[in-house]
């Protein structure tokens, strides 16, 4: 199935909980939902005034995150599909809003910056209010480059961001004091533009995209890069792992998303379709779908038949 509601690139995808709804941001300054099971769209929202860059939902999926080179993130009611808040950095410097991420609790939001930094909001969710009240946290520097990728493991009790200075660090979310703790010189240096991170559903993998045109896989607990996946003809714009945790899809700008065998490190699958330049991805819950947003605006959605099980060879 194909998507065309968006009007320009296709810059982060997301997908409900319960994998009934899609949400996908846009350079065309707006946020759409649809019906998964329908494919028909739900809604348009439109109040950031520069393109959406990133999205995130709480793990409830009830709130949804979204950050915009109009230098703030904005938080949504997802049922009533309206703005809540507005989180602004009213530093001089900070620029636009490049990654989000939330916590597996729920309660931090995570987001990566244009001057470099990753900056934290602390979400609580409770009692008669049903709007989360949101508190600043921080700002951490560590970075030489705009922050364009930000993760949480698996456990919340690490953050992992990426940046366009080629570098991968790893922080330490700490309940005292300050809330975030650099655990790393720097956890990865790579060449190219660092453009998407994701940790595998047990936390044991790192895995990063790259403008490089490969996917490195890192043993997350000894820091010790196992793989670099080769296959893509262009930039790696996104990564996500399926639920089962040993498959990974990525997609390019050569237009394709790979899906990866990662006990074995080998190519299993290339998704392809004539919706360009490919800038962002997600699987749903069951891992039924692969969903690509592309830099023309176009969402193409691939149903899995069956994932072939490598040990049946």
């Amino acid at each position: 199935a194909t998507l065309t509601d968006h009007s320009d690139w296709v810059s982060d995808l997301a997908i409900s909980p319960d994998s009934q709804t899609l949400i996908g941001s846009s350079f065309d300054k707006t946020l759409q939902l649809w019906n998964l099971q329908t494919r028909e769209p739900i809604a348009i929202l439109a109040e950031h005034t520069s393109p959406a860059i990133a999205i995130a939902l709480t793990p409830d999926g009830k709130f949804l995150a979204s950050g915009s080179w109009d230098k703030t993130i904005k938080l949504w009611d997802m049922e009533k599909q309206k703005a809540i808040a507005t989180l602004t950095d009213d530093s001089e410097t900070a620029g636009s809003v490049r990654s989000i991420a939330i916590s597996p609790d729920g309660q931090i939001l995570a987001s990566g910056w244009f001057d470099q930094t990753i900056k934290l909001w602390k979400l609580k969710v409770g009692g008669k209010r049903k709007r989360p009240s949101v508190t600043f946290l921080g700002s951490y520097a560590g970075h030489s480059g705009r922050v364009d990728a930000i993760a949480f493991s698996p456990d919340g009790a690490l953050l992992v961001s990426g940046s366009a200075d080629g570098t991968l660090k790893l922080w330490q979310l700490n309940t005292t004091g300050k809330p975030l703790q650099d655990l790393t010189r720097t956890f990865a240096e790579i060449s190219e533009p660092v453009t998407d991170v994701a940790f595998s559903p047990d936390g044991k993998l790192l895995v990063c995209g790259s403008r490089d045109r490969t996917v490195r896989v890192w043993d997350a607990i000894g820091q010790e890069l196992r793989s670099q996946l080769v296959g893509h003809s262009g930039a790696v714009m996104a990564v996500e792992f399926y639920p089962d945790g040993k498959t990974l899809a990525s997609a390019s700008t050569d237009g394709t998303i790979g899906l990866w065998d990662l006990d074995r490190d080998r190519l299993l699958e290339i998704l392809t379709g004539d919706a360009g330049a490919l800038m962002s991805l997600a699987i749903d819950s069951q891992g039924q779908l692969a969903i690509g947003g592309s830099a023309e605006g176009i969402i193409k959605i691939w149903q899995r038949i069956e994932i072939p099980d490598p040990n049946l060879e």
